[in-house]
């Protein structure tokens, strides 16, 4: 069951974390301490060995956070709840703590009303299997950007805590093309063998 981030967990979270570039951002411990201070919500999931995974959450918009995705999501909605990151260790992946992790996040969004939780996934470098997790939750994509100076792509998704997404123009993973009527869709399942990074 995900609980509230505890500081002795803090080289723990670092290490799982690292050791999943480039799928995240790699981090330092003085850059983790500033994200875990811009958080208002970060859970972290045990197994038998400790620390197996995190989610850290942050409201939106208006923190200053200097994230090209975080601001992407801040020019596009007026209230949200962003997944800064969500880390499984390798030994954990596939024991459905991610699907635990994203499902307390979106019950947070739901108690205080929040109707989007949002998310990126690089699509270069690639990480299919967060793609397909992302998708077989329900998330949306709505958009895809190129960030930092152009080394990476990713591709921005929209969780509909309400049943639907319609906010915004439909986009196409396929093609990076924005669709100019609003597409919706409903919510979904994840499979418990999904890698979940």
């Amino acid at each position: 069951m995900p609980r509230p981030f505890r500081p002795a967990d803090l080289d723990a979270i670092l290490e799982i974390n690292n050791a999943s570039a480039p799928a995240v951002n790699p981090l330092t411990t003085d850059s983790l301490e500033r994200l875990l201070e811009l958080s208002r919500w970060t859970r972290v999931i045990d197994d038998d060995a400790g620390p197996a995974g995190f989610l850290l959450g942050l409201h939106g918009p208006g923190l200053a956070y200097p994230s090209e995705n975080y601001d992407w999501f801040s020019r596009r909605l007026d209230v949200f709840l962003y997944v800064d990151r969500v880390v499984v260790a390798a030994r954990a992946r596939g024991a459905g703590l991610g699907t635990r992790l994203y499902h307390a996040f979106v019950d947070h969004a739901r108690t205080l009303g929040i109707d989007t939780v949002c998310a990126e996934v690089n699509v270069r470098p690639p990480n299919p299997g967060s793609v397909r997790f992302h998708e077989r939750f329900g998330f949306r994509a709505v958009g895809e950007q190129e960030t930092k100076g152009d080394s990476v792509r990713v591709r921005l998704y929209e969780y509909p805590v309400r049943g639907e997404v319609s906010a915004g123009p439909g986009f196409e993973a396929e093609t990076g093309r924005v669709d100019a009527e609003p597409q919706t869709r409903g919510l979904g399942s994840v499979r418990e063998d999904v890698a979940e990074v």
